[in-house]
């Protein structure tokens, strides 16, 4: 035998869905700051956002983030927003998470 470490094998990584979304106004006017826990096998991770109340012609807008905390800018002072957040794995797998009401905008 030689003296060589054996290579590992990876396990694989399964990610779940993003929890304990957090939304406090941002540092600037009109700025939300969010923020989801962390995890394994994440490469990104997505919030969408849409005008309270939602309808069903409501438009979700689309943002993707490196990290597990976003800013939101230019929202409209006054006004409350719904964010869904999701995360993607590094194989693209998406799995959503949970749904909230922004506190208003400052």
């Amino acid at each position: 035998s030689t003296a060589l470490p054996l290579r590992k094998r990876t396990q694989p990584v399964v990610i779940t869905a993003p929890a304990n979304l957090r939304i406090t106004n941002g540092v600037n006017p009109g700025d939300l700051d969010l923020k989801v826990d962390g995890m394994k096998g994440a490469s990104s991770f997505g919030f969408e956002y849409t005008e309270d109340p939602p309808t069903d012609a409501s438009v979700w807008v689309k943002t993707i983030c490196s990290t597990s905390r976003c800013t939101i800018k230019g929202l409209t002072a006054g006004k409350r927003y719904w964010f869904r957040t999701f995360v993607i794995g590094s194989k693209g797998q998406m799995v959503m998470g949970e749904t909230l009401l922004s506190p208003y905008v400052q």
